[in-house]
């Protein structure tokens, strides 16, 4: 019996230990939907979160984005964080940890559209189809996390290695539709990249930090012909 009682001791010391260590966390996967949303926000306060997310529309993102401020969430990227995930839910995490497995890839956006207007005076004046607060609740979600970053100076950067290839512009409904055409699909930043251009904080790596790892990774996620930037080198799937 006195043995049963120690050992019992023993295990309830360890595992208090234990538990004192670790995060417990919930996986979060898809894209960003009013569903995903819903998930989001049954997620307790401070909760570590493991995500991987293709992305979504600029308003859902907003929301979870906002949620997981709010709820002052960690982020563990598991996979892929691309677009919007990128964008809005990765600033918005309390804290946020990345792997080499990491695929994180950036594309077309409005801030894109935002900044053609910008530099195209003959445009300035026009209605653009986009909306325009969402660059301004972007804007306050930097600021509120304090990151430190210029927003024109990271979108001409995903232009560059995106690569235009071809403007489309279409009346509709009132308003001109920004059509890009790009030679790459993804901008995937190395860790560099990602705290320079996009002013995120974050611990570990990403699989864009080596061109080798990466390419294996994207054979298996991304279709044949798929072209690619991962950092600064072009890479086309097999």
């Amino acid at each position: 019996m006195r043995i049963s009682f120690l050992l019992f001791a023993v295990f309830s010391l360890v595992f208090a230990v234990i538990s004192s260590t670790l995060s417990f966390s919930v996986r979060l996967r898809g894209a960003i939907t009013p569903e995903f949303n819903a998930k989001l926000q049954m997620i307790d306060e401070k909760e570590v979160v493991k995500l991987s997310s293709t992305g979504g529309d600029p308003d859902f993102a907003e929301i979870a984005a906002n949620i997981i401020q709010n709820k002052k969430l960690s982020l563990v990227v598991e996979g892929l964080c691309l677009s919007s995930c990128v964008e809005y839910l990765l600033p918005a995490a309390d804290s946020l940890q990345l792997s080499k497995h990491s695929v994180l890839g950036v594309h077309q956006n409005p801030m894109m559209i935002n900044e053609f207007k910008n530099s195209n005076a003959s445009y300035k004046d026009e209605a653009l189809c986009y909306f325009e607060d969402n660059l301004d609740n972007y804007a306050r979600l930097q600021a509120s996390k304090g990151i430190g970053f210029q927003l024109d100076i990271a979108v001409a950067e995903t232009i560059s290695k995106l690569e235009l290839e071809a403007l489309r512009l279409i009346e509709k409904e009132g308003c001109i539709e920004v059509g890009f055409r790009f030679k790459n699909q993804f901008w995937l930043p190395d860790s560099t990249q990602l705290r320079t251009v996009f002013g995120l904080n974050f611990t570990g790596e990403v699989c864009a930090d080596s061109f080798a790892h990466c390419s294996r990774i994207l054979d298996k996620i991304f279709p044949p012909d798929f072209q690619i930037i991962i950092a600064n080198s072009e890479y086309i799937t097999k």
